[in-house]
Protein backbone atom coordinates (compact mmCIF):
# COMPACT_ATOMS: atom_id res chain seq x y z
CA UNK A 1 0.00 0.00 0.00
CA UNK A 2 2.92 2.31 0.66
CA UNK A 3 4.08 1.71 -2.89
CA UNK A 4 0.64 2.59 -4.11
CA UNK A 5 0.64 5.85 -2.20
CA UNK A 6 4.08 6.62 -3.56
CA UNK A 7 2.80 6.18 -7.11
CA UNK A 8 -0.26 8.29 -6.49
CA UNK A 9 1.83 11.25 -5.39
CA UNK A 10 3.26 11.70 -8.89
CA UNK A 11 1.00 13.95 -10.99
CA UNK A 12 0.63 13.74 -14.79
CA UNK A 13 2.83 16.09 -16.73
CA UNK A 14 1.71 18.83 -19.14
CA UNK A 15 -0.35 17.51 -22.10
CA UNK A 16 1.79 19.11 -24.82
CA UNK A 17 2.56 16.30 -27.30
CA UNK A 18 6.25 15.52 -27.36
CA UNK A 19 7.86 14.97 -30.78
CA UNK A 20 8.60 11.37 -31.56
CA UNK A 21 10.66 9.83 -34.32
CA UNK A 22 8.19 6.93 -34.54
CA UNK A 23 4.67 8.32 -34.21
CA UNK A 24 2.02 5.81 -33.20
CA UNK A 25 -0.05 4.33 -35.94
CA UNK A 26 -3.58 5.70 -35.78
CA UNK A 27 -6.33 4.43 -38.01
CA UNK A 28 -7.68 7.30 -40.12
CA UNK A 29 -11.16 5.80 -39.98
CA UNK A 30 -11.09 6.31 -36.18
CA UNK A 31 -8.96 9.46 -35.86
CA UNK A 32 -9.76 11.98 -38.57
CA UNK A 33 -9.95 15.72 -38.99
CA UNK A 34 -13.72 15.37 -39.19
CA UNK A 35 -13.94 14.89 -35.44
CA UNK A 36 -12.89 18.51 -35.03
CA UNK A 37 -16.12 19.67 -36.64
CA UNK A 38 -19.30 20.40 -34.72
CA UNK A 39 -21.20 18.00 -36.99
CA UNK A 40 -19.96 14.45 -36.83
CA UNK A 41 -18.89 12.90 -40.10
CA UNK A 42 -19.02 9.30 -38.92
CA UNK A 43 -22.26 8.62 -40.80
CA UNK A 44 -20.94 9.97 -44.09
CA UNK A 45 -20.65 7.44 -46.86
CA UNK A 46 -17.20 7.45 -48.42
CA UNK A 47 -17.59 7.21 -52.21
CA UNK A 48 -14.96 6.23 -54.68
CA UNK A 49 -12.00 8.53 -55.08
CA UNK A 50 -11.14 10.36 -58.28
CA UNK A 51 -8.18 8.01 -58.49
CA UNK A 52 -10.64 5.15 -59.02
CA UNK A 53 -12.31 7.13 -61.81
CA UNK A 54 -8.93 7.78 -63.40
CA UNK A 55 -8.01 4.08 -63.27
CA UNK A 56 -11.32 3.15 -64.88
CA UNK A 57 -10.96 5.68 -67.69
CA UNK A 58 -9.00 3.34 -69.92
CA UNK A 59 -11.53 0.54 -69.38
CA UNK A 60 -14.56 2.77 -69.91
CA UNK A 61 -15.18 1.77 -73.50
CA UNK A 62 -18.47 0.30 -72.44
CA UNK A 63 -21.13 2.95 -71.90
CA UNK A 64 -22.23 1.37 -68.64
CA UNK A 65 -18.76 1.68 -67.06
CA UNK A 66 -18.63 5.47 -67.43
CA UNK A 67 -19.10 7.18 -64.03
CA UNK A 68 -22.37 9.01 -63.63
CA UNK A 69 -22.87 12.64 -62.61
CA UNK A 70 -24.05 11.54 -59.17
CA UNK A 71 -20.83 9.60 -58.62
CA UNK A 72 -18.79 12.64 -59.61
CA UNK A 73 -20.90 14.78 -57.27
CA UNK A 74 -20.42 12.36 -54.35
CA UNK A 75 -16.65 12.22 -54.81
CA UNK A 76 -16.41 15.99 -55.21
CA UNK A 77 -18.55 16.58 -52.11
CA UNK A 78 -16.37 14.17 -50.14
CA UNK A 79 -13.22 16.14 -51.06
CA UNK A 80 -14.99 19.36 -50.09
CA UNK A 81 -15.96 17.93 -46.67
CA UNK A 82 -12.44 16.67 -46.08
CA UNK A 83 -11.01 20.12 -46.79
CA UNK A 84 -13.55 21.72 -44.47
CA UNK A 85 -12.62 19.21 -41.75
CA UNK A 86 -8.94 19.99 -42.19
CA UNK A 87 -9.58 23.72 -42.14
CA UNK A 88 -11.73 23.38 -39.03
CA UNK A 89 -8.98 21.43 -37.27
CA UNK A 90 -6.27 23.93 -38.12
CA UNK A 91 -8.37 26.98 -37.22
CA UNK A 92 -10.10 25.81 -34.04
CA UNK A 93 -10.18 22.01 -33.74
CA UNK A 94 -6.64 21.61 -32.45
CA UNK A 95 -7.15 24.30 -29.81
CA UNK A 96 -10.35 22.58 -28.66
CA UNK A 97 -8.59 19.23 -28.37
CA UNK A 98 -5.75 20.76 -26.38
CA UNK A 99 -8.20 22.55 -24.07
CA UNK A 100 -10.06 19.27 -23.49
CA UNK A 101 -6.83 17.47 -22.63
CA UNK A 102 -5.88 20.27 -20.25
CA UNK A 103 -9.23 20.11 -18.44
CA UNK A 104 -8.98 16.34 -18.16
CA UNK A 105 -5.46 16.65 -16.85
CA UNK A 106 -6.51 19.19 -14.25
CA UNK A 107 -9.34 17.00 -12.98
CA UNK A 108 -7.07 13.96 -12.85
CA UNK A 109 -4.42 15.83 -10.89
CA UNK A 110 -7.05 16.93 -8.37
CA UNK A 111 -7.98 13.31 -7.82
CA UNK A 112 -4.30 12.43 -7.43
CA UNK A 113 -3.89 15.06 -4.78
CA UNK A 114 -6.86 13.76 -2.81
CA UNK A 115 -6.17 10.02 -3.05
CA UNK A 116 -4.99 9.88 0.53
CA UNK A 117 -8.34 11.24 1.70
CA UNK A 118 -10.10 8.08 0.56
CA UNK A 119 -10.29 5.03 2.76
CA UNK A 120 -7.47 2.55 2.14
CA UNK A 121 -9.95 -0.03 0.94
CA UNK A 122 -11.13 2.27 -1.87
CA UNK A 123 -7.73 3.51 -3.01
CA UNK A 124 -7.02 0.68 -5.48
CA UNK A 125 -10.26 1.42 -7.31
CA UNK A 126 -9.49 5.15 -7.40
CA UNK A 127 -5.98 4.50 -8.67
CA UNK A 128 -7.36 2.22 -11.39
CA UNK A 129 -9.67 5.00 -12.58
CA UNK A 130 -6.77 7.43 -12.51
CA UNK A 131 -4.70 5.05 -14.63
CA UNK A 132 -7.52 4.86 -17.17
CA UNK A 133 -7.62 8.65 -17.33
CA UNK A 134 -3.85 8.73 -17.77
CA UNK A 135 -4.05 6.31 -20.71
CA UNK A 136 -6.87 8.33 -22.26
CA UNK A 137 -4.87 11.56 -21.99
CA UNK A 138 -1.85 9.87 -23.52
CA UNK A 139 -3.93 8.58 -26.43
CA UNK A 140 -5.38 12.04 -27.09
CA UNK A 141 -1.89 13.53 -27.05
CA UNK A 142 -0.77 10.98 -29.63
CA UNK A 143 -3.80 11.71 -31.80
CA UNK A 144 -3.01 15.44 -31.78
CA UNK A 145 0.59 14.66 -32.65
CA UNK A 146 -0.43 12.45 -35.60
CA UNK A 147 -2.92 15.04 -36.89
CA UNK A 148 -0.30 17.79 -36.68
CA UNK A 149 2.20 15.71 -38.61
CA UNK A 150 -0.32 14.85 -41.34
CA UNK A 151 -1.61 18.38 -42.06
CA UNK A 152 0.74 19.02 -44.99
CA UNK A 153 0.22 15.52 -46.31
CA UNK A 154 -3.56 15.96 -46.21
CA UNK A 155 -3.28 19.28 -48.05
CA UNK A 156 -1.17 17.65 -50.76
CA UNK A 157 -3.64 14.78 -51.06
CA UNK A 158 -6.62 17.13 -51.46
CA UNK A 159 -4.72 19.14 -54.04
CA UNK A 160 -3.95 15.96 -55.98
CA UNK A 161 -7.60 14.90 -55.82
CA UNK A 162 -8.80 18.22 -57.28
CA UNK A 163 -6.12 18.24 -59.98
CA UNK A 164 -7.08 14.68 -60.86
CA UNK A 165 -10.73 15.73 -60.97
CA UNK A 166 -9.79 18.47 -63.43
CA UNK A 167 -8.24 15.85 -65.70
CA UNK A 168 -10.89 13.15 -65.15
CA UNK A 169 -14.31 14.75 -64.82
CA UNK A 170 -15.75 16.33 -67.99
CA UNK A 171 -15.20 20.08 -67.89
CA UNK A 172 -18.91 21.04 -68.04
CA UNK A 173 -19.74 18.66 -65.17
CA UNK A 174 -16.88 19.87 -63.01
CA UNK A 175 -17.76 23.50 -63.68
CA UNK A 176 -21.36 22.78 -62.71
CA UNK A 177 -20.22 21.15 -59.45
CA UNK A 178 -18.11 24.17 -58.54
CA UNK A 179 -21.04 26.49 -59.20
CA UNK A 180 -23.47 24.19 -57.37
CA UNK A 181 -21.49 23.88 -54.15
CA UNK A 182 -19.78 27.27 -54.34
CA UNK A 183 -16.47 25.53 -53.71
CA UNK A 184 -13.55 25.84 -54.10
CA UNK A 185 -13.58 29.61 -53.82
CA UNK A 186 -10.64 31.78 -54.81
CA UNK A 187 -9.11 31.68 -51.32
CA UNK A 188 -9.24 27.88 -51.34
CA UNK A 189 -7.60 27.84 -54.78
CA UNK A 190 -4.80 29.99 -53.42
CA UNK A 191 -4.49 27.88 -50.27
CA UNK A 192 -4.15 24.60 -52.18
CA UNK A 193 -2.33 26.17 -55.14
CA UNK A 194 -4.88 24.80 -57.57
CA UNK A 195 -4.74 25.31 -61.35
CA UNK A 196 -6.11 28.58 -62.69
CA UNK A 197 -9.09 26.77 -64.19
CA UNK A 198 -10.57 26.50 -60.71
CA UNK A 199 -10.18 30.25 -60.20
CA UNK A 200 -12.14 30.86 -63.41
CA UNK A 201 -14.81 28.41 -62.26
CA UNK A 202 -15.07 30.14 -58.89
CA UNK A 203 -15.47 33.51 -60.61
CA UNK A 204 -18.05 32.13 -63.03
CA UNK A 205 -15.96 33.04 -66.08
CA UNK A 206 -14.88 29.55 -67.12
CA UNK A 207 -16.09 28.41 -70.54
CA UNK A 208 -15.62 24.65 -70.66
CA UNK A 209 -15.71 22.35 -73.62
CA UNK A 210 -19.24 21.17 -74.30
CA UNK A 211 -19.59 17.44 -74.94
CA UNK A 212 -22.40 16.48 -77.30
CA UNK A 213 -23.52 12.95 -78.02
CA UNK A 214 -24.24 11.85 -81.55
CA UNK A 215 -26.79 9.27 -82.65
CA UNK A 216 -24.06 6.62 -82.56
CA UNK A 217 -23.39 7.36 -78.86
CA UNK A 218 -19.97 8.68 -79.76
CA UNK A 219 -18.62 11.63 -77.79
CA UNK A 220 -18.02 14.65 -79.95
CA UNK A 221 -15.92 17.49 -78.59
CA UNK A 222 -17.49 20.84 -79.51
CA UNK A 223 -15.75 24.07 -78.63
CA UNK A 224 -18.27 26.59 -77.44
CA UNK A 225 -15.92 29.42 -78.33
CA UNK A 226 -15.55 28.52 -81.99
CA UNK A 227 -18.31 30.88 -83.13
CA UNK A 228 -17.03 33.70 -80.96
CA UNK A 229 -13.47 33.19 -82.19
CA UNK A 230 -14.66 33.18 -85.80
CA UNK A 231 -16.55 36.42 -85.25
CA UNK A 232 -13.54 37.99 -83.61
CA UNK A 233 -11.30 36.94 -86.49
CA UNK A 234 -13.75 38.45 -88.96
CA UNK A 235 -13.86 41.72 -87.02
CA UNK A 236 -10.06 41.77 -86.87
CA UNK A 237 -9.91 41.24 -90.63
CA UNK A 238 -12.37 44.09 -91.24
CA UNK A 239 -10.41 46.38 -88.94
CA UNK A 240 -7.18 45.50 -90.74
CA UNK A 241 -8.76 46.27 -94.14
CA UNK A 242 -10.15 49.54 -92.85
CA UNK A 243 -6.77 50.46 -91.38
CA UNK A 244 -5.00 49.61 -94.62
CA UNK A 245 -7.42 51.74 -96.67
CA UNK A 246 -7.03 54.62 -94.26
CA UNK A 247 -3.24 54.30 -94.34
CA UNK A 248 -3.16 54.21 -98.16
CA UNK A 249 -5.50 57.20 -98.36
CA UNK A 250 -3.33 59.25 -96.04
CA UNK A 251 -0.23 58.29 -97.99
CA UNK A 252 -1.71 59.37 -101.37
CA UNK A 253 -3.01 62.60 -99.86
CA UNK A 254 0.39 63.36 -98.43
CA UNK A 255 1.98 62.62 -101.77
CA UNK A 256 -0.38 64.97 -103.56
CA UNK A 257 0.48 67.77 -101.15
CA UNK A 258 4.18 67.13 -101.49
CA UNK A 259 4.05 67.19 -105.28
CA UNK A 260 2.55 70.70 -105.50
CA UNK A 261 4.94 73.11 -107.21
CA UNK A 262 6.65 75.52 -104.91
CA UNK A 263 5.89 78.40 -107.28
CA UNK A 264 2.23 78.12 -106.50
CA UNK A 265 2.93 78.93 -102.89
CA UNK A 266 5.27 81.74 -103.74
CA UNK A 267 2.89 83.31 -106.23
CA UNK A 268 -0.12 83.01 -104.03
CA UNK A 269 1.82 84.28 -101.09
CA UNK A 270 -0.07 82.06 -98.69
CA UNK A 271 3.05 80.44 -97.30
CA UNK A 272 5.22 83.66 -97.28
CA UNK A 273 5.85 85.78 -94.23
CA UNK A 274 4.53 89.35 -94.04
CA UNK A 275 7.82 91.07 -95.05
CA UNK A 276 8.17 88.79 -98.05
CA UNK A 277 4.58 89.51 -99.03
CA UNK A 278 5.23 93.25 -98.84
CA UNK A 279 8.40 92.94 -100.94
CA UNK A 280 6.59 90.81 -103.51
CA UNK A 281 3.71 93.28 -103.62
CA UNK A 282 6.17 96.16 -104.12
CA UNK A 283 7.96 94.40 -106.94
CA UNK A 284 4.70 93.66 -108.69
CA UNK A 285 3.59 97.30 -108.30
CA UNK A 286 6.86 98.63 -109.72
CA UNK A 287 6.61 96.26 -112.67
CA UNK A 288 3.07 97.44 -113.35
CA UNK A 289 4.09 101.11 -113.25
CA UNK A 290 7.04 100.44 -115.56
CA UNK A 291 4.84 98.74 -118.12
CA UNK A 292 2.43 101.66 -117.94
CA UNK A 293 5.17 104.20 -118.59
CA UNK A 294 6.54 102.27 -121.58
CA UNK A 295 3.13 102.06 -123.23
CA UNK A 296 2.02 105.16 -125.31
CA UNK A 297 -0.49 107.32 -123.54
CA UNK A 298 -3.48 108.56 -125.41
CA UNK A 299 -4.21 112.15 -124.46
CA UNK A 300 -7.53 113.39 -125.66
CA UNK A 301 -7.44 116.68 -127.67
CA UNK A 302 -9.72 119.38 -126.68
CA UNK A 303 -10.96 121.50 -129.57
Amino acid sequence: MARTNEESSTPIQDPAPAPSSNPPAVNRSVVSYGSARSVSSENRSIPASFQDFARNTDDAEDRQSVPTTDEYRAAFQQVMHQYEDLLSYVVSGRAKRMAEVSRQLERTNLVFMSVELYPPANRPTILSLIEDQRNDISLKQKEIQVLDENVEGERSRLQSELVLALNTVPAPDLNQLVLEFGWPMVDVCQDLNLPYEYVLMARGTYNPTRIATSDNNEKIIVQEENDKITQLLQRISLLEDSLNRQTNGNASSTQRKSTKPAIDKSESGDALPIEAKRQLFGERRCATMASTIRSPMRIPWIF
